[in-house]
């Protein structure tokens, strides 16, 4: 086996295995006796797969069997924004309350850096990366599926599974006048991350269900059993922003294709989708009814709190404009200037636009924009076809999954998702089937 082939099979390992929370903790930060996750310092079992291919990669680079020029051209090409983004990371460590912390996110970036730079050269397709992405999410949506039957999620420190149950206090549940619903967490810390993992899978499940539709093979079959279970417990998440989300990448996605020659072929897929959807939403009508139209005490709790951390955010952001109160610190700040609290309710506030303002302040927030731009203006070097699509389909989901809550900055699975979807778009495009 060459080390070119190793270094792919790792990373489908690597895809496959994504979303898994064994970890060793190297430290927890508690307040008034709860343990703060957005607090914790951890060296996850993914992050070692991360540094072992980059390391092979450069191994590879070195003794000559590929050459990585375009992406170095790239880096080079605008090292001035690079340079000032490491010169503010460097300011907020100065600014920052909890030094641990910040240095832990310049850790978890420079891992996603890696990763991105992993997919980018690795020369998978994204076609197989799809594959991977969608075989990982319905391993996890059958364990979520396990979950919400049993109404219990099982401890297992191996896998960093939690124990949750719909009685405990602090589980997430669907509640009415006369029951408790489980929200399944499928191996993640929140419904909410899965919710958000799920809609990734799904568009990504029905591209390549588009791309095989003319061969009715197994891996056709397997790619429309896997949508269904995806997109069932995407629902059964009760994930009011996945879902969000989901409607409006539909309504794009048929805005997208709608002239498109291969239209005929997916509309029955389509269709079948929305009759689906109907039918679990009747099903489960009433745990619906009380996360949409928040009637309930815990949906009242939930909606108070985020007004709170709104409230928190405006008011950090007016106190350090420029700079920020630093990456990773919102919790250490709101905690010294609302003290006395429950330590559950120290969270970031429920929008990383936010979020992300009131960490780097508005010279941080310029440059991380002018990042973006840089890659997507990379990415849509193509001209605007069905292949192009699918990459803005995904960044439309985490644009709005980032409107309604934080993980995707703050915790570690949700970075590693954004991550993806990056390295994703950056691959090589394939051409439609």
């Amino acid at each position: 086996m060459s080390l070119s082939q190793l270094i792919k099979y790792l990373v489908y390992l690597l895809i496959l295995v994504l979303p898994l929370e064994t970890r060793w903790i190297i430290h927890n930060y508690h307040i008034s006796g709860w343990n703060i996750e957005y607090l914790s310092v951890s060296l996850y079992i993914v992050d070692l797969l991360i540094l072992g291919i980059g390391g092979l990669m450069i191994i590879r680079a070195r003794v000559g069997a590929v050459q990585s020029t375009s992406f170095i051209a790239s880096i080079k090409q605008n090292s001035y924004i690079y340079i000032l983004t490491i010169v503010l990371l460097v300011l907020s460590i100065f600014v920052s309350n909890n030094s641990l912390i910040t240095w832990y996110y310049w850790f978890r970036i420079l891992l996603t850096l890696i990763f991105i730079w992993i997919l980018y050269t690795s020369g998978i397709d994204r076609r197989r990366l799809a594959l991977m992405i969608v075989i990982s999410a319905t391993i996890f949506s059958l364990l979520a599926l396990f979950q919400f039957v049993s109404q219990v999620t099982s401890e297992n420190k191996w896998l960093g599974l939690a124990w949750h149950d719909s009685m405990s206090p602090g589980t997430s549940v669907v509640a009415g006048m006369d029951y408790r619903l489980l929200r399944p967490y499928g191996g993640l810390p929140h419904p909410n991350i899965l919710g958000g993992f799920l809609v990734l899978s799904c568009i990504l499940g029905f591209w390549l269900i588009t791309q095989y539709i003319n061969k009715f093979n197994y891996l056709y079959y397997f790619l429309i059993m896997a949508y269904y279970i995806n997109l069932s417990v995407l629902w059964f998440t009760f994930s009011r922003s996945a879902i969000l989300a989901s409607f409006i990448v539909f309504i794009s996605y048929i805005f997208f294709i709608y002239k498109n020659i291969f239209v005929k072929r997916i509309w029955g897929h389509l269709f079948f989708s929305v009759i689906f959807v109907i039918i679990l939403s009747f099903i489960f009508q009433d745990a619906w009814m009380n996360r949409v139209i928040i009637d309930t005490s815990l949906e009242n709790m939930s909606l108070v709190e985020r007004g709170k951390y709104f409230d928190w955010s405006m008011d950090m952001i007016s106190k350090y404009p420029l700079l920020g109160v630093g990456i990773g610190q919102h919790v250490f700040v709101a905690l010294n200037l609302y003290p006395g609290l429950s330590g559950w309710v120290y969270q970031p506030v429920h929008n990383i636009y936010l979020l992300i303002l009131t960490e780097i302040g508005i010279i941080g927030m310029v440059l991380l924009c002018w990042l973006f731009y840089l890659l997507f203006k990379k990415i849509d070097k193509f001209k605007f076809q069905f292949k192009f699509s699918i990459v803005s389909l995904l960044c439309l989901a985490l644009l709005i999954l980032g409107i309604f809550d934080h993980y995707l900055w703050t915790l570690h699975f949700g970075v590693l998702m954004v991550s993806f979807v990056i390295g994703f778009g950056l691959v090589k495009s394939i051409p439609s089937q």
